[in-house]
């Protein structure tokens, strides 16, 4: 109750009295959370915490189905570890398609953004937005994203691309265009070093429990007409250290980054290397008693010049010389 007064003679006195009816609604107020609602103006402690992701991570949208036009901040779905959210410009134009729903339009489950009407003005700019909990992790360890994703004709505008963000109070940080990949073909990313986007962000920006991707996409057709994005196989992962010279024993072919003075090699004499080459390869000793001579080289025979069967030839003594008694025994020739 609000209450306005006016001055008499007698000091202050009421003129009206106005009565304020104020609409409480409790739920889940952290945008973040699987059962966030948009409708909540005050938390009742019911929001959902995602669980830490242990890497890698992997979202192949398998399992899962839906589509159609939502509304702002709409959930596509969520699990445990895991949500992925929705925004559009245009709330009854901008379109979305997922997991199997996805099949009629690109042959495979994966996740789509287009609109639904033809030559939309302005254009519609489309968002889905992966939120997880990388707490564990620390931008000190090299992570990488990367993704498959079909470009349906799209004639590269602003909002084709992919940023990260330590969460959703944070800048919004750009690693990725997808303008630069052929039509109406899947595209593979590459790994994408979002520790060092994060990190070399201003102000530096780092993995939390909220650590987001956002993939977007904008255009005035419908996919029918020629325009849209979709993603697949959508992976995290840590890098992998190892020796990167394929010349080495222990040559790792899945490293991403050389781990350092650790490569072995052959002497190029004897030695040899034992083939692998997920980095477990190692040295093979083919000098058995380091006389310098291979083992395939060796030559087996008395390498006594005293002895009567001597053998000038052998490399390997075999432990049979024979020798005469030095009384009446002579050496025969052949």
């Amino acid at each position: 109750r609000v209450r306005s007064h006016s001055a008499t003679n007698d000091g202050w006195s009421p003129i009206f009295t106005k009565i304020l009816f104020l609409n409480f609604n409790f739920g889940c107020t952290d945008s973040t959370s699987c059962n966030y609602d948009a409708l909540a103006n005050l938390d009742d402690g019911s929001c959902i915490e995602l669980d830490p992701v242990s890497l890698p991570f992997v979202e192949v949208f398998d399992g899962v189905s839906g589509s159609g036009t939502m509304d702002t901040d709409d959930y596509i779905y969520c699990s445990s570890n895991y949500l992925w959210s929705y925004e559009t410009s245009n709330q009854s134009v901008g379109t979305v398609h997922w997991g199997s729903d996805a099949t009629a339009l690109v042959s495979t489950e994966a996740l789509l953004m287009s609109c639904n009407i033809t030559g939309a003005s302005p254009d519609v700019i489309n968002y889905a937005t992966l939120t997880l909990d990388l707490s564990n992790y620390t931008t000190d360890e090299i992570l990488y994203l990367s993704f498959d994703y079909y470009d349906n004709q799209e004639e590269g505008d602003p909002n084709d691309r992919v940023w990260v963000r330590s969460s959703s109070f944070d800048e919004w940080v750009e690693i990725f265009d997808l303008t630069t990949a052929d039509d109406n073909v899947w595209t593979e990313s590459g790994k994408i070093d979002i520790s060092t986007f994060l990190s070399d962000a201003n102000p530096s920006q780092n993995f939390t429990s909220s650590f987001q991707i956002r993939f977007g996409q904008e255009d005035n057709w419908p996919w029918a007409g020629g325009d849209g994005l979709a993603f697949d196989n959508i992976t995290i992962e840590e890098a992998v250290f190892g020796c990167t010279d394929p010349t080495s024993c222990n040559y790792n072919s899945l490293a991403d980054l050389d781990d350092g003075d650790n490569c072995i090699y052959a002497d190029g004499i004897c030695e040899t290397c034992s083939g692998e080459q997920d980095g477990t390869g190692a040295i093979i000793d083919n000098d058995t008693d380091d006389d310098g001579v291979c083992n395939v080289d060796e030559v087996s025979g008395c390498q006594d010049n005293t002895a009567c069967n001597y053998d000038a030839l052998a490399t390997d003594d075999g432990d049979n010389c024979i020798y005469v008694d030095g009384i009446c025994e002579t050496c025969e020739e052949g």
